[in-house]
């Protein structure tokens, strides 16, 4: 299936809750509070009129999203990566990461966090180039901050 990237609009914001809602459902479960799971449509609404933010597409279906703000300092912060479960394992996320550095090749350095204990986050995280230079407790959840500045 054909995967492409639509910039997000207004108007996409209950379709990036959903997404969200999906995707972060296991983590909510799982640690008992998620920042991704259950987002209010005040806080989406702002994520799209105020930040970067992309739906992945895989054929006519949104499986995902990409979210991201600039730091004002030649660095970019990656709020959100997240894919729909059953969509998951099919190379969406690398696409998405390798679509936002090309899209956006004057950056220099990418960050983000993601739970120390998703080893198979951090395992695709590294694969695409990041690495961990952190970490601390966010509520009871223990983060991981990893960088990419070899961009």
């Amino acid at each position: 299936m054909k995967t492409y990237f639509v910039r997000a609009t207004k108007y996409d914001v209950y379709k990036l809750i959903e997404i969200h809602n999906k995707a972060f459902y296991e983590d909510y479960i799982k640690y008992g509070e998620c920042p991704g799971y259950n987002r209010t449509y005040a806080s989406m609404y702002k994520s799209v009129t105020q930040l970067f933010a992309y739906i992945i597409m895989c054929g006519n279906q949104p499986v995902g999203d990409i979210i991201f703000r600039d730091n004002h300092d030649g660095g970019f912060y990656i709020g959100s990566l997240c894919i729909i479960p059953k969509y998951q394992g099919m190379g969406l996320g690398t696409k998405a990461l390798q679509f936002v550095f090309e899209e956006y090749s004057n950056v220099k350095k990418w960050t983000l966090k993601t739970p120390m204990d998703k080893q198979r986050n951090l395992r695709f995280y590294e694969s695409c180039g990041f690495k961990i230079t952190g970490h601390f407790m966010d509520g009871n959840v223990k983060v991981a901050m990893l960088e990419n500045s070899s961009l």
